[in-house]
């Protein structure tokens, strides 16, 4: 059974296929707060960063992801 914190993620994670610049800044602000436990949405923030329009967007997917990245290398379970 997924923990509540499991299931935040996936949402989020279900999120990002939106395209409002709005929504997708909220939640990857929101997956940052999960630090290392949100690696499984290192694919979709990658399609995010691929696929945005808006600079502050794809900025944003990058940043995320990469510190989502490093802190799951690092052993950081905790948000970023």
């Amino acid at each position: 059974m997924a923990s509540s914190e499991d299931k935040m993620i996936d949402f989020h994670i279900s999120r990002l296929k939106d395209r409002q610049a709005e929504v997708l800044l909220r939640t990857i602000e929101e997956l940052l707060k999960f630090g290392a436990k949100a690696e499984r949405a290192l694919p979709a923030l990658e399609a995010v960063y691929k696929s945005a329009s808006d600079p502050n967007v794809k900025e944003a997917a990058h940043r995320a992801g990469r510190t989502i990245f490093f802190a799951s290398k690092n052993g950081n379970e905790g948000a970023v």
